[in-house]
């Protein structure tokens, strides 16, 4: 947990796990027709009764003892697989956006102090979602107003959640044809871009000031949760207290004319006493006490 190459290793491993997936459920008497992952997440069709299904399940959960599988069956023709809800409909799947039973539905009010771009850009993130999942016009039109009522509902403006709408539709008709956006009547070369703390009303004023000389600003927050939690004034252990470390030492002791190094882990504290009762039976470190070690 928390290496760079844990998410690839677990992903390596997951495909071994399922790589047997068909033949377990063949050998109970029904059929996968398809499966897919998504993290820990999976989606399967298969064929067969709820016994075989069970079946199956409990043969996938003696495989690894650390792996538990659950299953979520449809209800009226209906099942959400991550923030998407797939319709069975005849013969073809439908798709349409998925909200769990606790949504609030909260977004930022356009009245708080945040720039115009990140309240569009939430616009947009949700437009986008309602456009690639409903594969229905009639449950697109219905999400987009949805869209439209809960932004309104929050003080955005009619005219600025339609225009980030249409926007969001151009930008993805644009998309799927392979087409690069249209050019500009007044094309410029790529602005200079700064990072300023955002000001409410100052902050636009100093951003148009600033692009008639080619610097675009770009607005952060003055004050992040990050910056209180983890604030430069914070205590630090001294290096002989802290735990978890990777040490390096560096021995007196030499093998054909070279300083010998000995590179070690430990989940203790690095406190120099019981250092040296751990390492004085490697001939490495046969000095010991006169050696030199850093984290």
């Amino acid at each position: 947990m928390g290496k760079s190459y844990s998410p690839v290793v677990a992903d390596l491993y997951m495909g071994h796990w399922e790589a047997d997936l068909e033949l377990l459920a063949a050998n109970c008497g029904g059929r996968v027709h398809a499966f897919c992952r998504y993290a820990d997440d999976y989606l399967v069709l298969f064929e067969g009764s709820d016994d075989i299904l069970s079946t199956w399940v409990n043969q996938l959960n003696s495989k690894d003892s650390s792996i538990n599988v659950t299953t979520d069956l449809e209800v009226n023709r209906q099942l959400p697989y991550l923030d998407i809800c797939i319709t069975r409909r005849d013969d073809k799947f439908c798709t349409k956006v998925y909200r769990k039973s606790c949504n609030t539905n909260q977004v930022p009010a356009f009245s708080s102090y945040t720039e115009t771009r990140y309240l569009r850009a939430a616009i947009r993130s949700d437009c986008t979602r309602a456009i690639r999942y409903c594969s229905s016009m009639r449950d697109r039109q219905q999400e987009l107003d949805f869209i439209r009522q809960k932004f309104h509902h929050h003080g955005y403006p009619r005219s600025f959640i339609d225009s980030a709408i249409q926007k969001t539709r151009t930008d993805l008709r644009l998309k799927a044809r392979a087409l690069p956006a249209p050019p500009s009547a007044n094309s410029h070369p790529a602005p200079v871009r700064v990072s300023v703390p955002f000001a409410g009303p100052l902050f636009y004023q100093l951003k148009r000031e600033a692009s008639k000389i080619g610097i675009q600003l770009v607005s952060k927050p003055s004050v992040t949760i990050g910056s209180l939690l983890c604030s430069k004034a914070k205590h630090h252990l001294p290096k002989l207290q802290q735990s978890n470390v990777i040490y390096r030492i560096e021995c007196s002791c030499q093998v054909d004319g070279d300083p010998m190094v000995y590179i070690g882990e430990t989940d203790h504290k690095m406190e120099m006493d019981d250092f040296i009762k751990a390492k004085t039976s490697s001939h490495v470190t046969k000095n010991v006490q006169e050696c030199r070690w850093t984290k």
